[in-house]
C-alpha cells in the first residue's frame, strides 16, 4: 500500500531534521514544504521506491546548468539526500499561472518570458545536455494514438460539436517526426510558469523533471494549448527576436497544442483538477478550430 502524505511528511522530518508539511500534489508525485520554506517532492510510493543517487545528483547538475543558460529564475538546490532520492530546492515566489485569473497583459508578459526562454534553451548545444537529460524521440503517431486512447475518458465532457471536432482530429495523419531536435523543458504548460498576480511578472519556472533533447515544438505548442492564439503568436515574435527560429516548429504547434488539450483534459477529469478541466474547455474553440481549418 502506498504511503499516505503524513507517513511521507514523517519521514522527511526524521531524514531532513526539519518541520514538514504538505505543500502540493501532482499526477505521480508530492510536494513538501520545510520550516524554511524549502520544497522537496517525491513519487506518492516513496520512499518504498526512491530515486537512484546518480540520478539526484543528475537532476542538480540540470538544474544549474539551466540556470546559466536562462534568464528566467529555476530552483535553486539547497540540499540534497542521494541515498534517499531526495532534492530540496528554495521556493521560488508567485503562484502558478493556472491558478492565476490572467488578463491580456498577464497572459502576453507569460508568453514573452516562455518565448525567450524557449530560444535560449533551443540555441544551446545538445551537447551541453548529454549526461543531463534523456532524449525524447517519441513520433507525433504515439501523441495521436494516446489522445484517442483518452477520447472516451473526455467523451462525456464535450458537447456534440466538440467530439466530431476531436474525431476529425484523430483521423488526420500525424506530422512527420523531425530529426532536428533541442533541449526543452518538455512540459512548459501555465502550471509551471509562476507569476507574480500584482506585477504581473513571471517570476520563474519550476518542475523540470521532464526535460529532454527532443522536438522544440512541443513547448511553444503548450503555450497555444495554454494561452490560446494570442499569446503564441507574440511569443513567436519574442522567439524570434531572441534568435530562434519558429519557421520550422510551427507546422507541428497545432498538432502537439490538440494532443495536449486532450491531454490535459483527461487528466482534469480523472484526478479531479478542475482547473485543468475549465481551462482545456475554455481554450477548445480558440485551439482545435483553426488547427483543424488548417490555421
Amino acid at each position: 500500500m502506498a504511503p499516505t502524505a503524513e507517513q511521507q511528511a514523517a519521514r522527511l522530518r526524521g531524514v531532513l531534521g526539519a518541520e514538514v508539511a504538505p505543500h502540493d500534489r501532482g499526477g505521480e508525485s508530492r510536494t513538501f514544504r520545510t520550516g524554511d520554506g524549502a520544497l522537496v517532492t517525491v513519487g506518492l510510493d516513496w520512499p518504498q521506491v526512491r530515486r537512484e543517487p546518480c540520478d539526484v545528483e543528475r537532476e542538480c547538475g540540470l538544474l544549474a546548468a539551466v540556470a546559466r543558460v536562462v534568464a528566467v529564475a529555476v530552483p535553486e538546490v539547497v540540499d540534497r539526500v542521494p541515498d534517499e532520492g531526495l532534492v530540496v530546492v528554495r521556493a521560488l515566489p508567485g503562484r502558478r499561472l493556472l491558478d492565476v485569473r490572467a488578463d491580456g497583459a498577464t497572459r502576453l508578459a507569460a508568453a514573452t518570458a516562455v518565448a525567450r526562454t524557449l530560444a535560449e534553451l533551443h540555441a544551446s548545444p545538445s551537447t551541453t545536455w548529454a549526461d543531463l537529460a534523456p532524449v525524447d524521440a517519441t513520433p507525433p503517431a504515439e501523441w495521436r494514438d494516446e489522445a484517442a486512447a483518452s477520447l472516451d475518458v473526455v467523451r462525456d465532457a464535450l458537447d456534440s460539436r466538440q467530439q466530431a471536432e476531436a474525431a476529425a482530429f484523430l483521423a488526420r495523419p500525424a506530422p512527420e517526426p523531425t530529426d532536428d531536435l533541442c533541449f526543452t523543458h518538455n512540459d512548459l504548460g501555465v502550471e509551471h510558469v509562476l507569476v507574480d498576480p500584482a506585477s504581473r511578472r513571471v517570476t520563474g519556472v519550476i518542475d523540470w523533471s521532464d526535460a529532454a533533447v527532443t522536438d522544440p515544438s512541443v513547448d511553444l505548442a503548450r503555450l497555444l494549448r495554454d494561452l490560446g492564439p494570442d499569446a503564441l503568436d507574440h511569443a513567436v515574435r519574442v522567439y524570434r527576436q531572441h534568435g530562434g527560429d519558429p519557421a520550422p516548429l510551427l507546422p507541428r504547434v497545432g498538432f502537439y497544442a490538440v494532443c495536449g488539450l486532450v491531454e490535459d483534459l483527461t487528466y482534469g477529469l480523472l484526478e479531479a483538477r478542475p482547473a485543468y478541466v475549465d481551462k482545456s474547455l475554455r481554450l477548445w474553440d480558440a485551439v482545435v478550430g483553426p488547427v483543424l481549418a488548417g490555421g
